[in-house]
């Protein structure tokens, strides 16, 4: 039985948890099909932006802790476990393309790492956001950069770890770990509506975008502002760039632009 599927819809590669009644667990095989599609729709030309959600009541809840708890025995698939995930948060942060985190539900744990790797997470009003590893003696420790550098202060991420607190869709909105909250009813139309933003921008803009902000991330101050002006100059050299300000001076539309029109519910 497969644990994700993925597809693409009017321009949006959408890779679907299937197992959100069960928590969609952290074990090799999720993983092992989680990174494969998200490899594929990253390459796929069709796909021009990544769509993250679950089918079921929860988003994902973290590590399978039926192989931790073999303890030595199940300790290489625990191993495997996180060296995938590793790399799954990276494969989701480097992907040329926005990537849209959907949650509608719990998430605990590492699933965590998951929606704070994402470009943009959107949360409907029962969605809820927990860091619950200090509670059976671990830390999120492949979860804490993506927080750190991109989502929440240090002192805000020592919080959440230390006391394994709960936050709903708003506190979450609060802190930066959401981007936009939507009401239930509202989840879909917000969602789309976003969606339609998103297909009228630039991939090649996009995909400079993201590459600049990691190296910025990495580098220290000199390097920032080097690397802002080597950025954008590279940038508006471009034939495609100027075709486009003409075409926007024009009162015309750039190429890029495209319609977000799915043939089915977004939120799942």
């Amino acid at each position: 039985m497969s644990l994700v599927e993925k597809k693409i819809d009017s321009g949006a590669g959408i890779i679907t948890l299937l197992d959100g009644e069960g928590g969609n667990r952290l074990n090799p095989s999720f993983l092992g099909e989680f990174s494969a599609a998200l490899r594929d729709l990253s390459t796929d030309e069709k796909a021009k932006f990544i769509i993250i959600r679950s089918r079921g009541r929860n988003f994902c809840l973290g590590m399978d802790l039926v192989a931790l708890e073999k303890g030595h025995a199940g300790m290489d698939d625990v191993v495997s476990a996180v060296k995938d995930y590793t790399s799954l948060l990276s494969d989701i942060y480097h992907s040329p393309k926005t990537v849209v985190a959907l949650i509608d539900g719990p998430v605990k744990a590492g699933g965590m790492g998951i929606a704070a790797a994402c470009d943009v997470v959107l949360a409907s009003e029962r969605a809820s956001f927990e860091l619950s590893e200090a509670l059976i003696g671990i830390i999120p420790a492949n979860v804490l950069p993506y927080l750190f550098m991109l989502r929440v202060p240090p002192q805000k991420a020592r919080y959440l770890v230390l006391t394994a607190a709960q936050l709903d869709a708003h506190k979450a909105h609060a802190v930066g770990l959401v981007d936009e909250v939507y009401t239930v009813e509202g989840f879909e139309k917000g969602v789309k509506s976003l969606c339609r933003q998103i297909m009228r921008t630039s991939p090649q803009a996009v995909s400079v975008f993201k590459d600049f902000t990691h190296q910025f991330l990495e580098s220290d101050f000199n390097g920032r502002k080097v690397l802002a002006e080597q950025t954008l100059f590279d940038l508006i050299k471009q034939e495609s760039v100027l075709a486009a300000v003409k075409k926007f001076n024009e009162g015309d539309l750039p190429p890029w632009f495209g319609r977000f029109k799915p043939s089915e519910p977004v939120t799942g």
